[in-house]
């Protein structure tokens, strides 16, 4: 089954055949191993820092994509040097334009270290028949790492919370492309590169009097066969000090795959969803602020409502909070052609600011708790039967 999908709900993994101020950084490139691993003596082909100019500029979003997608990095698959690279350096990024360590208002994760290490036991996974040369021992726990950063809240709504994601890993090297390399430049380091210039920019901007706190989260594994496990092995850090806390996260934005507009000519909001007439229920807390923002985006082609698939916003939307999953179909998902070459820069870096405003409008909604409230029952009134995680 195929990721590339008609206007109807869209399926993140359906190709998958067993699957505030600006910080003064110097040279941002450098950072220690984020795991227990020792990282071989490859030079990076590439790793110019890319929180130098203005964020939502060409220049901005090609120095990240084209530092993640370099083959030197292996397509950052989970068991490669590369993705321990990718790791460190986007940690560099969050330090350098300007994010605090960890997310203190979220106890479980650090509060003082950008890292947040974590394990999966070998027994967990499912090969996948789209990687080749993985090898799965049963026996062994797997590293792995989140990168986490944090804009403090101000006011009455500091002890909320809105997410902010975006996954760093990707495939290497494919067993259904005779072992060529994929280098995951659209999947993700597009929405990498989103993260990193949303970040840049919010930081700097004067906080208002009242801002829920921003966590920008990197998750350091998101592909099968290790799926999702990033994204819940934070909710689970969480979860294992209080249940409660995760009713401080009032809203998730995932950015996957958004740097291919140019493909299908449109930008889905997965998520984004209306209430069904008669059912009682409001307008998901991203269809209600997507609707404000769109006359100041009509260069885009903005599809709503839709549900949307196999990334990491399931995490979220299974823990009952609403979410908005940014996303444009790809012709060369997971294949040897997801290069930087590809990546259309001017709608990318549109889709980005789009994602930066509906991240302040969330920030500061007033009406946002009672919506965070219903959300899971609003869900099942607009898509009955189905669950955050069906397949098509």
């Amino acid at each position: 089954m195929e990721k590339r999908a008609p206007r109807h709900l869209v399926s993140r993994a359906s190709v998958v055949l067993a699957l505030v101020g600006v910080g003064a950084c110097g040279s941002c490139s450098g950072a220690s191993d984020p795991t227990p691993e020792a990282t071989p003596d490859t030079t990076p082909a590439d790793t110019s820092s890319s929180c130098e100019g203005a964020p939502f500029s060409e220049g901005f979003f090609r120095r990240v994509i084209e530092t993640l997608a370099q083959p030197a990095w292996e397509g950052r698959r989970f068991d490669s040097h590369g993705l321990r690279e990718a790791t460190a350096w986007v940690r560099a990024q969050f330090e350098c334009v300007g994010l605090r360590p960890g997310a203190a208002s979220l106890p479980g994760l650090p509060g003082a270290d950008f890292f947040h290490h974590f394990e999966t036991d070998g027994d967990e996974v499912t090969p996948a028949s789209d990687v080749i040369g993985y090898v799965y021992d049963p026996d062994r726990t797997y590293p792995f790492t989140n990168v986490i950063g944090s804009i403090p809240g101000t006011g009455a709504l500091a002890d909320e919370v809105v997410v902010l994601g975006a996954h760093i890993d990707h495939l290497g090297y494919s067993g259904v492309h005779d072992g060529a390399l994929i280098v995951g430049a659209n999947d993700d380091a597009s929405g990498i590169s989103a993260l990193i210039a949303i970040a840049k920019q919010l930081a700097s901007e004067p906080a208002p009097p009242s801002r829920r706190t921003l966590v920008f989260a990197a998750w350091g594994v998101e592909e099968d066969p290790f799926y999702l496990r990033g994204s819940s092995a934070f909710m689970a850090a969480i979860d294992a000090v209080n249940p409660a806390t995760q009713g401080r996260i009032m809203s998730y934005l995932n950015f996957d795959m958004i740097g291919t507009y140019k493909d299908k000519g449109s930008v889905y909001l997965l998520g984004a969803f209306d209430a069904p007439e008669g059912t009682g229920f409001r307008a998901s807390p991203g269809h209600r602020v997507a609707r404000t923002l769109m006359s100041d985006y009509r260069d885009l082609d903005i599809a709503l409502d839709f549900r949307g698939e196999s990334s990491d916003h399931v995490t979220f939307c299974e823990a009952g909070i609403p979410y908005v999953f940014f996303w444009t179909e790809d012709d060369c998902y997971h294949s040897p052609c997801d290069e930087p070459s590809r990546i259309d820069y001017t709608h990318l870096l549109r889709i980005a600011e789009l994602g930066a405003d509906m991240a302040k409008a969330l920030a500061t909604d007033p009406a946002l708790g009672s919506a965070r409230a219903e959300f899971e029952d609003a869900f099942l009134a607009a898509f009955p039967g189905e669950t955050c995680a069906t397949a098509e």
